[in-house]
């Protein structure tokens, strides 16, 4: 229906862990890109990256690191919730940057007329290394919204 984007960026506060290690309470930014506009019943694309606030300790090569994020969708035919696959780093990240995921994607697909919202949620970082589970402890907002016809 619509080339226009709905389009925002929620700061995440998180505690995120390596399995059985304390965690580590710091803040990711999740963007979420959606189609400001289309028909219930149409498969649609969410397009989703990933930020964090926290520097790498070392150096990750191109594609190192993969993510999936838990993305909420509240609407006219109730709420559900979607994983994003896809994150990764598509270039390298030298040590002391932050760790840029890119090239998430998720198909929504609203069943009923209305505006749906999008609130992104904990994600699973993985690395070379181990995985690193990052659980929302505030600050989540609405994304993006979409409105169905």
């Amino acid at each position: 229906m619509s080339t226009e984007l709905s389009t925002g960026t929620a700061d995440l506060e998180v505690a995120c862990a390596i399995p059985g290690e304390e965690p580590q309470h710091s803040v990711n930014y999740v963007t979420v890109s959606a189609p400001a506009r289309v028909a219930a019943g149409d498969k649609t694309e969410l397009r989703v990256t990933l930020r964090s606030k926290a520097a790498t300790p070392r150096d990750l090569a191109a594609r190192e690191v993969t993510a999936e994020l838990s993305l909420q969708v509240d609407g006219p035919d109730g709420g559900q919730v979607l994983t994003v696959t896809g994150l990764t780093n598509p270039d390298p990240i030298p040590r002391g940057e932050r760790v840029f995921l890119d090239e998430g994607v998720v198909t929504f697909v609203p069943a009923a007329a209305g505006t749906y919202a999008f609130t992104p949620g904990d994600h699973t970082v993985v690395t070379s290394d181990h995985p690193v589970v990052c659980a929302v402890t505030g600050g989540s907002a609405v994304a993006a919204r979409t409105e169905a016809r």
